[in-house]
């Protein structure tokens, strides 16, 4: 499991979101480390779209098929694996919240609820990573490189 909740502590502590962001981000609650967030939530997001195989492909989620719901856990893998190198546009924002939307919803729904308790944590922490990466990139409105390889490393701060 991923001790996100760490990770937004810290940028917290080092004043890269405002108390608004840190609260939205549910700063302070508990939760158990990993090896390394960055990779433990590619691990997961591997683990989750490996189990939704297994589902009939007439399977949806609040009417969000199982198609769609594997296209936004790959295009969240895409985003949280390529943050140290992807430009921080407005249209990899929009990204981010289309695929938050989409994660969200399933996530609401009673169908997914079936699902296993590793499969909802799962997708809890993918919704959450995707929101730490939206909150930091919105932190600046001209990020760079440089700055995006930043926000990959305050991805894996939460495995100290």
């Amino acid at each position: 499991s991923i001790d996100m909740d760490e990770l937004v502590e810290r940028i917290y502590e080092y004043g890269l979101i405002t108390d608004t962001q840190y609260s939205a981000l549910g700063g302070g609650e508990e939760a158990s480390t990993g090896d390394s967030a960055t990779d433990s939530v590619i691990e997961y997001i591997g683990n989750l779209t490996e189990n939704l195989s297994e589902l009939s492909d007439e399977q949806t989620f609040n009417g969000i098929t199982l198609a769609e719901l594997k296209e936004a856990l790959n295009d969240s893998k895409d985003i949280i694996l390529n943050v140290s190198s992807t430009e921080m546009s407005s249209s990899l924002s929009q990204s981010i919240a289309e695929n938050k939307l989409v994660l969200a919803e399933v996530y609401d729904s009673e169908e997914f609820g079936e699902m296993s308790e590793d499969d909802q944590l799962t997708m809890a922490s993918v919704i959450k990573t995707l929101s730490v990466i939206e909150a930091l990139s919105s932190y600046s409105s001209t990020s760079t490189q440089t700055e995006n390889s930043l926000l990959s490393s305050y991805l894996d701060v939460s495995q100290y």
